[in-house]
């Protein structure tokens, strides 16, 4: 098993012209604003890309119904002809993310969802909180 690498994107490193540096930057950042652990594969051990998802497969309709079901709404849905590139599977392989990355998923979609929607509704609370309060005003 190849270990990940901790990125220190500020040390002294070799520099390269690709927006690699940027990009970590920007990764670490997120992830000390969010207090995320992150690891990146080296590319001197690893090239390729890798899927990230959950191996669980889930259809659009499923999702949706499982939205509408938190959301405890009866929205309908419409059906619409699919591209000709659409996926019939949508079934991730994370076999690369878990040998090289270590990496899994750790929540149940329904959870996720749960999270997401909580999310959003705090988002709108305090967007009306804002639009409610004159300005110059908290």
């Amino acid at each position: 098993m190849v270990p990940a690498i901790y990125v220190n994107t500020v040390g002294l490193r070799a520099c390269y012209d690709e927006g690699k540096r940027c990009a970590e930057t920007l990764f670490s950042d997120y992830a000390r604003q969010h207090g995320l652990d992150i690891k990146m594969a080296s590319e001197a051990t690893f090239h390729g890309p890798v899927n990230l998802g959950n191996p669980h497969e889930a259809t659009v309709l499923d999702i949706a119904r499982h939205i509408s079901d938190l959301l405890q709404t009866e929205a309908p849905f419409r059906f619409l002809p699919l591209p000709p590139d659409d996926p019939k599977r949508r079934c991730p392989d994370i076999t690369l993310a878990r040998h090289h990355l270590g990496w899994a998923p750790r929540m149940a979609l329904e959870d996720g969802l749960r999270h997401t929607i909580a999310h959003f509704a705090s988002r709108r609370r305090r967007q009306a909180t804002r639009e409610m309060t004159p300005h110059g005003l908290s």
